[in-house]
This record gives C-alpha cells, sequence and structure tokens, in this order.
C-alpha cells in the first residue's frame, strides 16, 4: 500500500527543491585505509566504456604488475594526468601496491546534499503507527488520532520546501505534526483549526514542544525548547447561534434561541423568518433534529465570524489591543 504527497507551486519555475542531509550510511562507505590527511575516501572504477584509443595504455603498479583496461575499455584519464593524479595520492593500488588501479573519491570533494528521490520508504520517513505512538507519548487529552503523520515525514518535506525563518501554512492543523516540526526547524508557522480539540491536542502539543519535550525529531535536530507562538479565535458572529442550535437538548432550547436570533442582523436575507416561524405553527410540530435543520438554514454562513475589513466598525466594539494585533498580523497600519 502506498500513500501519495501531492506537490504544486504557485509558480513552479522559481520553486527550488532543497537537498537532504547525507545519512550516515551514505557516509559509512568512505574509509581511510591509507591514513590520508584529506579523510575518508571510497575507490572508484578507473575505466570506462567510452574507448578512446589514446587512453588505452598499459599501468605498472608499485609492486611491478603490468595492468592495462579490460577488453572493449580504456582509462576514464589521459597517460598524463594519470601520473598527476598518483603524485597526488589519488589512486589506490590496494594494500600491496598491486591491485588493478582505481580513483580515490573523497568524502569531503562529494556534494553534502543528495537530491530527494520519489518513493519515500517508511524506514526514512516512518508511519501512521509511529506517528500515534508520538502523540500518545505525550500523554494529552483526546489524543487518540486514527492517521496521524509522522514527524519524520512532515520533517522530509518542510526541508524539501522551505529554509531557515521561512513560514509554513497548515489549513488543517489537527494534531499539530507540522506546527510542532516547523518550530523545531526553526521555521515560523500558522496553523487554522476549527475541531474543539485545538485547545486539548494542538496548543497543548507546542507547550510541550516549548517545554523541551524530546519526542519525534528532537532528537535529530538536537532540540532543546524554547520559542513562542501566539494563539488567537476568530470573533464569532452568527456562529454563536450555530452553536446554540447545534447544542439544543429540547423544544425549550429551540425556543430560547428563535428569541436571540431575531437579534442578529445577518440572518439569509432569502428566508422570510417572520412567515417561517412566526405564521407557521407547523414548524414547532417537527421533530427536534428538523427543527435544527430549518435554523440553520435561517444563519447566513457567510457572517459566521466578523471579517478583518469589518474590524473598524463601531457596532463591534473591538478594542484596541485586539487591533493592534490584528494589524501586526495582516502587516497593516492602524
Amino acid at each position: 500500500m502506498h500513500d501519495h504527497i501531492l506537490i504544486y507551486a504557485k509558480d513552479g519555475s522559481s520553486f527550488e527543491i532543497n537537498g537532504l542531509d547525507r545519512t550516515e550510511s551514505m557516509n559509512s562507505r568512505y574509509t581511510n585505509r591509507d591514513n590520508d590527511p584529506r579523510g575518508p575516501w571510497k575507490s572508484s572504477d578507473l575505466s570506462v566504456r567510452t574507448y578512446n584509443a589514446k587512453d588505452d595504455y598499459p599501468i605498472t603498479t608499485p609492486g611491478g604488475r603490468l595492468i592495462t583496461p579490460p577488453k572493449g575499455r580504456c582509462w576514464r584519464t589521459s597517460k598524463e594526468n594519470f601520473k598527476k593524479l598518483v603524485e597526488e595520492n589519488r589512486i589506490w593500488f590496494g594494500e600491496d601496491g598491486n591491485n588493478v588501479p582505481s580513483i580515490k573519491r573523497f568524502l569531503s570533494d562529494v556534494k553534502q546534499t543528495v537530491t530527494p528521490q520519489t518513493i519515500w520508504d517508511y524506514s526514512e520517513v516512518g508511519h501512521n503507527q509511529d506517528a500515534r505512538k508520538e502523540i500518545l507519548a505525550l500523554k494529552l487529552e483526546d489524543a487518540d488520532f486514527s492517521t496521524p503523520k509522522p514527524e519524520k515525514l512532515i520533517q522530509r518535506i518542510v526541508k524539501i520546501a522551505t529554509n531557515k525563518n521561512d513560514i509554513v501554512l497548515d489549513f488543517f492543523m489537527g494534531s499539530a505534526t507540522t506546527q510542532a516540526v516547523a518550530m523545531k526547524m526553526n521555521r515560523q508557522f500558522i496553523g487554522v483549526e476549527q475541531m474543539d480539540y485545538i485547545n486539548t491536542v494542538s496548543v497543548p502539543r507546542l507547550q510541550k514542544v516549548i517545554d523541551g519535550e524530546q519526542g519525534g525529531i528532537s532528537k535529530n535536530v538536537s532540540w532543546q525548547g524554547g520559542g513562542s507562538f501566539v494563539y488567537a479565535e476568530l470573533l464569532e458572529l452568527n456562529q454563536v447561534y450555530v452553536r446554540d442550535i447545534q447544542e439544543a437538548a429540547n423544544r425549550t432550547d429551540i425556543k430560547k434561541v428563535l428569541e436571540t436570533i431575531q437579534e442578529s442582523p445577518f440572518l439569509n436575507i432569502r428566508v422570510d423568518f417572520e412567515k417561517v416561524f412566526e405564521q407557521n405553527e407547523d414548524f414547532f410540530t417537527l421533530p427536534l433534529e428538523e427543527q435544527k435543520t430549518v435554523l440553520l438554514q435561517v444563519v447566513d454562513n457567510n457572517q459566521l465570524y466578523l471579517s478583518y475589513s469589518e474590524i473598524d466598525d463601531d457596532q463591534y466594539g473591538i478594542d484596541a489591543d485586539t487591533k493592534t494585533f490584528n494589524a501586526s498580523f495582516y502587516q497593516t497600519e492602524v
């Protein structure tokens, strides 16, 4: 079974993919068998298939053995350059000096990042079971998510697509894995979540990150805690009525909602409130759930929350501190 990650950019021509850090497994292929002061190296074939007669010459090893390229192949460098490579100790003849010569490729000369591949194995980026363990280890209330993402997976995505201090935006914050990883990787972030577990999982998780929790990628990035975030909620308008309707337990609660909802200036203009509720007794004979359905249609869903463009309207009574905070967030003048 495979999971797929869709990648897109506003302008693909200007998007640059960052390389991934080399792994210990990659670097372990390099050793220093002759104590070369330039550090670890690995040997590479000196011959090539693209035959060129001028590069087909015999080589005498330090032990006196005469070596020629394999049939149909030639050396990858000229005779003159080969002598130079020997002088620079970049040719390896084996421990006894009689092996087929090979070129020494030094780790210090290798690009220190690797190009990300299309397929990512779970051993590299984890899987859902790892992610569930990471969240459960934090001992948060209501934190048993069915398909969370492992921090290693998000780390790779953030590594490829962003640089330090970039802003990572996540419209579906969920258990706050993306925000936790962004904080540990020194990125800024914006997370948006409408479910109630933001108060029992998302925010508490980030507070634990600030305190220096050592789960997920913490040890890998040497995370010791620190940082900060601001938690803000949208100013509710009709959302107040939506919640009251959804939480109504009986017809008495519905009548209370009806009494208050008439005060809203943001009712659905396509619904004749008086005709539906005051001149039509049928509404009050409907089952409770159907009454809720009708009431929810009365509320204008485009006015659930206050738009930033209306922040200076005196009827909402927005205080100066709230206006200042919003101006700093949207980078506008108060």
